[in-house]
């Protein structure tokens, strides 16, 4: 227990800041009265100074009045006026209190001494004076001068006992004043060192506050950031105080967070895979299904089943944006979304977005207007995420419109930002339901109604929003309609000369004219996907299909036939899509051959990765059929 109280570091806050204030404190007290001692010596030294002066102007009063009384004894008797006594009257009046003032300064034995003989000779010569004032102008000459004589005598001895007073004053008021000289250099010299002692106090209590308390709370603070960062804490002295065992609960949370990081990025690596494998296993089936009913809608145009071809796709189609919404949800929230923000001109996107929804206005019979002012505004965003952004809320806006109403769709600009607004004539939303709009699911009560929908649309839309440095603002009145306005940083409009021209579309799904065959190699496991494959392929004449159900045997069938064109399933079985095409790009007779993936693993990161390892293309499953034949246009041609 002692060794502990005298380990500063494990002393309480409390007596840490009761320290660092008693000993500057304590050091201040003593250092005050040390100096009120001093003082008082130094008022004492001034008074008895004082009282010295006060006695010398005493014994000089006293000479005065004894020349007075003299004075004016001679003058009487030489004139025998009455007006010469009146000095003497006056000073024998006034010297029994002069006396008396003596007697109450004087502490000096020596000057009592001398005033003791000094009031005797006195009283003498009164009696002489009041002797020659009443009889002296009677006496004879004779008897006179002899009085005279006497009285001079005695007064002659007073005179020197006063002088013997006044030197031995003057010699007091010296020593009185050196003493008080002395006092009040000791004084000043005291006054610095007392001042010196509680300053260094005062610094030293302050340094010990500052190692002991304020830099353990900088270097605990600077630890809290760190464990924010997810960064190892730096390390801190031992110490049994508050601030130790804060320390202490700072590192065992660090290594709590630790092992929970660990585990989330654990967990988010597995959900990573499992959205990988969940989209794969989603959209394997969906390719067939979309696939065939795409080619169904070509084959059925104007038959009777031809709307329920149409159901199949709008069902179908449905799921995968769930699929999409839900993908894109995950990444958001795992921080995998990538954004390339450029300055993109809006009026191209916005013309686009409505070209993309025109047939749903259509088919709900809403009327699309759009504002075709400000032509050369352009803001700062990622062109697909923007291009989707809009999409959600004119989809929105024109499923939740009421009949032969109307989506406007207009830009601003204001002060560095641009404003995207999309007002609908629909019934509204009550101000309770706005909060709840961008929560995930939340359909706000309209999944029991006839509109399709997954809750999930407004959400991303907010998500990519912020991401791309902006908001989405709503307004809306019941019975007259919303305003949803998208706000993004201003950016000057950039014109890429250098943009290759958009790729013709196929030439539908029928049958193309004949030409030389050419092989086509599919290296597909999945046999409805290779079925799918086959009948769009066999829309188009002059390629042959050559099919390969693991990645071994399509490398074999790719060094025999030299295919035009290589369509790889990036999942196989025995060997890897992906390792599939670093055999192929590593084999320079197969550098100019056309080489796309096809898989349901629609990750970004996916795509760029493959890209980058020398994919000529990626088309993502569910397959749009005209893309299918697009590609075999072009590497036919």
């Amino acid at each position: 227990m002692s060794a502990r109280w005298w380990r500063w570091q494990d002393w309480s806050l409390g007596a840490k800041s009761a320290a660092a204030v008693a000993v500057p404190l304590a050091s201040l007290l003593a250092a005050l009265s040390f100096n009120y001692r001093l003082q008082q010596d130094l008022n004492a030294a001034d008074a008895e100074v004082r009282r010295a002066l006060a006695i010398q102007a005493d014994i000089q009063t006293l000479h005065t009045q004894l020349a007075e009384a003299a004075t004016g004894v001679r003058g009487y008797l030489l004139t025998g006026r009455d007006d010469f006594l009146t000095p003497y009257l006056r000073a024998r009046d006034a010297l029994p209190g002069t006396l008396a003032e003596l007697r109450r300064n004087i502490s000096d034995p020596q000057v009592m001494a001398h005033l003791e003989s000094a009031s005797a000779l006195l009283e003498r010569k009164q009696q002489s004076l009041e002797e020659l004032r009443l009889q002296g102008r009677q006496l004879a000459p004779a008897e006179l001068q002899a009085h005279l004589i006497r009285s001079k005598q005695v007064l002659d001895a007073l005179r020197g006992e006063v002088r013997a007073m006044q030197s031995r004053e003057t010699d007091l008021v010296a020593e009185y004043s050196d003493k008080a000289r002395r006092a009040l250099h000791r004084n000043f010299w005291m006054d610095i060192v007392s001042s010196i002692l509680v300053l260094a106090s005062g610094v030293g209590a302050f340094l010990l506050l500052y190692s002991g308390v304020v830099r353990r709370v900088q270097r605990l603070a600077l630890n809290a950031e760190r464990l924010a960062q997810g960064a190892p804490l730096a390390a801190l002295p031992a110490g049994r105080d508050e601030l130790g065992q804060l320390a202490d609960r700072l590192h065992n949370a660090s290594l709590l967070l630790a092992k929970r990081a660990a585990e989330a990025q654990s967990a988010n690596q597995a959900k990573t895979q499992f959205l990988s494998r969940i989209s794969h296993e989603l959209r394997t089936p969906l390719n067939a299904i979309l696939g065939f009913a795409q080619l169904l809608e070509s084959d059925l145009q104007g038959s009777a089943q031809a709307p329920q071809v149409e159901q199949i796709l709008l069902a179908g189609r449905h799921l995968l944006a769930l699929i999409d919404e839900v993908l894109d949800i995950a990444r958001i929230e795992s921080g995998s979304l990538k954004l390339k923000l450029e300055a993109q001109p809006l009026q191209p996107l916005i013309q686009e977005a409505c070209d993309l929804v025109a047939p749903l206005a259509t088919r709900h019979r809403i009327r699309l207007q759009h504002s075709g002012e400000h032509e050369n505004l352009a803001a700062l965003a990622d062109r697909q995420r923007l291009l989707q952004v809009l999409i959600n809320l004119l989809s929105n806006a024109i499923k939740y419109n009421r009949p032969q109403g109307e989506v406007r769709i207009s830009l601003q600009e204001s002060e560095g930002k641009v404003r995207i607004a999309v007002q609908d004539s629909g019934v509204g939303i009550p101000a309770a339901q706005i909060p709840r709009l961008f929560t995930p699911f939340d359909r706000l009560g309209a999944e029991s109604g006839t509109v399709e929908g997954t809750g999930l649309g407004l959400a991303v839309s907010r998500q990519l929003m912020l991401h791309m440095g902006g908001d989405i603002e709503v307004s809306s009145k019941p019975g007259q309609g919303s305003v949803f306005v998208l706000r993004l940083d201003m950016a000057q409009a950039q014109v890429n000369e250098t943009a290759a021209p958009a790729l013709a579309p196929a030439a539908g799904l029928t049958l193309s004219q004949p030409r030389a065959m050419q092989y086509v190699l599919v290296i597909e496991d999945n046999a409805s996907n290779l079925a799918l494959l086959q009948a769009v392929i066999a829309r188009r004449a002059g390629w042959h299909l050559v099919a390969a159900r693991d990645g071994a045997e399509g490398l074999r069938q790719a060094r025999a036939l030299r295919p035009a064109l290589i369509l790889l399933d990036l999942h196989l079985p025995l060997m890897s899509g992906e390792a599939v095409l670093a055999e192929l790009r590593g084999d320079p007779s197969f550098a100019q051959t056309p080489i796309v993936i096809i898989s349901a693993d629609a990750l970004p990161a996916t795509i760029e990765r493959l890209r980058a390892a020398g994919a000529s293309d990626y088309l993502t499953k569910p397959l749009a059929v005209s893309r299918v034949l697009t590609l075999l246009d072009r590497s036919g041609a």
